[in-house]
C-alpha cells in the first residue's frame, strides 16, 4: 500500500511545484484594475508632466503589506527632473507651477486602488471641481503637503503599469490572483448653484462602506481650472 501512496504524492507535488514556479517567475498575470483618463485638452506642458509622472510609476512593484505613496514614488516636481511649468489647481487660481497637471495621474491611481479593493490610507480631494475627473473620484497631490497612499493588503505582490498617448493616460494594477468582487458607487447628495457634495461608497463582497464625503466649489464650466501637482 505504501508504493502507490508515494507515487500519488509525487504526482501531486509536480503540479504544485510548477504552479509555485509560475507564480514566482510570472507573478503579474491577472489584471486587478484598469483606468483611463482623457488628457486631450491638456496643454503640451501638462501632457509632458503627466508623461514624466507616469514614467516614475510604471513597473513599480508593491510587496504584500507594502504601502504606495504617490509623492515618494514620483518625487519632487522640478525642472531638473523633467517637469514643465504648467497651469495647476490652487484655491481659486490656476497658476503655472512645475508639475501642473499630474493630478490626472494621481486620480487614476486612486480610482484603481478603490476598484481593486485596497485600503486607502491618505487621499485629499480638490477644493474645486476639475474638468477631467468626476467629483469624489479625484485625488489632489502636493509634494510635502498632500499625498495619495494606499496599501497592498494581498498576500502576493502587485505591479503598477502606466502608459500615456496624445489623448489618454492609462494605468493598470497587475497581480497573481483574481480580482475581488468590488463595486464603487458615487452619489451626489447635494448640489447648489456654487457647490456640490458627493459621497463615494465601496462594496467588497457583502460589506459596503462610506469611502468619502466631499464638498466642492463648482468651477465655471467654461474655465479650465485643472490640477494641483
Amino acid at each position: 500500500m505504501k508504493k502507490p501512496l508515494i507515487r500519488f504524492a509525487a504526482l501531486v507535488a509536480i503540479p504544485i511545484a510548477l504552479a509555485a514556479y509560475f507564480l514566482t517567475s510570472h507573478p503579474f498575470t491577472q489584471e486587478l484594475g484598469s483606468q483611463t483618463i482623457y488628457i486631450g485638452e491638456l496643454s503640451p506642458q501638462q501632457i509632458n508632466n503627466v508623461q514624466v509622472a507616469a514614467k516614475s510609476i510604471n513597473d513599480v512593484v508593491l510587496k504584500p503589506g507594502e504601502e504606495f505613496s504617490f509623492n515618494k514614488t514620483v518625487g519632487p516636481r522640478t525642472f531638473k527632473r523633467g517637469y514643465d511649468a504648467a497651469p495647476s489647481y490652487l484655491n481659486s487660481d490656476s497658476p503655472a507651477t512645475f508639475g501642473g497637471g499630474i493630478c490626472v495621474v494621481s486620480s487614476a491611481v486612486y480610482q484603481l486602488a478603490l476598484s481593486a479593493g485596497f485600503p486607502i490610507i491618505e487621499r485629499l480631494p480638490h477644493q474645486k471641481t476639475v474638468r477631467s475627473v468626476l467629483p469624489g473620484l479625484d485625488a489632489t497631490v502636493w509634494y510635502g503637503k498632500a499625498d495619495l497612499r494606499f496599501q497592498n493588503n494581498l498576500k502576493t505582490p502587485i505591479q503598477l503599469k502606466a502608459e500615456v498617448d496624445h489623448n489618454d493616460v492609462t494605468l493598470k494594477i497587475l497581480g497573481s490572483q483574481p480580482k475581488e468582487d468590488v463595486t464603487v458607487r458615487r452619489l451626489v447628495t447635494r448640489e447648489t448653484a456654487d457647490q456640490i457634495q458627493v459621497e463615494v461608497f465601496r462594496q467588497i463582497k457583502d460589506k459596503t462602506t462610506l469611502v468619502s464625503r466631499d464638498l466642492y466649489a463648482l468651477a465655471p464650466r467654461h474655465a479650465y481650472q485643472h490640477h494641483n501637482h
